[in-house]
């Protein structure tokens, strides 16, 4: 990883249902997102942004954050987004990461 992120996703130890919450607090916003995990694969939607108060006020509208776990050793992040400029439906693709799984 070379910008500065670092990712924990754990199974809990009982679910109870096959939502997700994920909480991410990085380049001076946060992002409360909610969704769903199937198999190999979590999509998160934006239900909530707010903004560190020295933070650029990034005109984000919509936000799509999805995981796609390709083997043990491998896990895809693909972030789709909707901004005040550009597109008005549907998102663009702004950032794909692939992690690596340090044991």
């Amino acid at each position: 990883m070379t910008y500065g992120e670092e990712l924990n996703i754990q199974e809990a130890p009982m679910a109870g249902t096959t939502g997700v919450q994920f909480l991410n607090w990085r380049w001076g916003f946060t992002t409360y997102e909610v969704g769903e995990v199937t198999r190999n694969k979590m999509i998160l939607t934006l239900k909530d942004i707010g903004r560190i108060s020295f933070s650029r006020d990034l005109p984000v509208e919509d936000l799509r954050r999805t995981f796609i776990k390709h083997d043990d050793t491998y896990m895809e992040q693909i972030l789709e987004m909707r901004t005040a400029t550009h597109p008005r439906l549907g998102y663009l693709e702004h950032t794909r990461v692939v992690y690596t799984r340090i044991v």
